[in-house]
């Protein structure tokens, strides 16, 4: 099976497999609780085969190009660091003026009762989510887009290669937060910025950055509901608190 073939299969199944868990995943809480193991043991794989098993033993991607160091610098990519920085620290102060801008035009008051508790452990949350979700995207989707949509991943054409790379897997971010129109759009707007950075210089550390300090503003500030799947309506129903009661417990203490 050529590569290519491979990484179509690959992308196709990953996908599916993520949409039946979202839109056919328990609901409620007592069923949640009821499969808790099960939906664990589903989680534990799909981070094992996305982070070691697909990279590491079935297509060789090298740590460098899913944005890692070595283990001897914490698996922190340092020789593209500065490089790295302008590129995705732009897509994080142009993203952070956009939102405190927007939220100051449409509602002042929201700036001057942030609350910083829940500001800040927020933020401490989304290291964790964005570590995952940034794993996922730049360690493996971006990877198997390259393969799929170019037999010759040479330098010959960069900018519409970037372009069609950046498009097409901030289209499937898009597609992945429905049925939210909010997480969709703004997936899309993000997804593409960081894929266009992540192109050329590709640093996951950065990158989880990125994530967690725009999702955290746009979440305790903006207040934007980021939410996607069919229950991101029903705000008292919180699937990862339910699923890990030890996060009900913290947030439930602080707030």
């Amino acid at each position: 099976m050529n590569e290519r073939l491979k990484a179509a299969l690959e992308i196709a199944l990953v996908l599916a497999g993520f949409f039946l868990f979202t839109w056919y995943a328990p609901g409620s809480q007592e069923l949640i609780a009821r499969y808790r193991a099960f939906i664990i043991l589903f989680f534990a794989f799909s981070l094992l085969y996305l982070t070691c098993i697909s990279p590491c033993l079935i297509f060789k991607d090298t740590l460098a190009s899913r944005g890692l160091g070595g283990w001897n610098r914490l698996f922190i990519r340092t020789d593209n660091f500065k490089s790295a920085l302008r590129g995705y620290g732009t897509v994080t102060v142009c993203g952070a003026v956009v939102i405190v801008g927007v939220t100051l035009l449409l509602q002042p008051a929201r700036i001057a009762h942030i609350n910083w508790n829940a500001f800040f452990l927020k933020l401490a949350f989304y290291l964790c989510s964005a570590m995952a979700q940034q794993l996922f995207f730049i360690g493996w989707l971006l990877l198997r887009l390259r393969t799929l949509l170019w037999q010759d991943d040479s330098q010959n054409q960069v900018v519409a290669k970037r372009l069609q790379l950046s498009a097409v897997a901030a289209a499937i971010l898009f597609l992945l937060h429905a049925p939210n129109p909010q997480s969709m759009c703004i997936s899309f707007v993000v997804g593409f910025a960081v894929a266009w950075v992540s192109y050329a210089t590709p640093n996951l550390f950065l990158a989880i950055l990125c994530h967690a300090l725009l999702g955290t503003l746009l979440q305790r500030v903006a207040l934007i509901q980021l939410r996607f799947g069919p229950h991101y309506l029903q705000k008292d129903f919180h699937f990862f608190q339910t699923l890990f009661p030890l996060t009900k417990k913290i947030i439930d203490n602080q707030f």
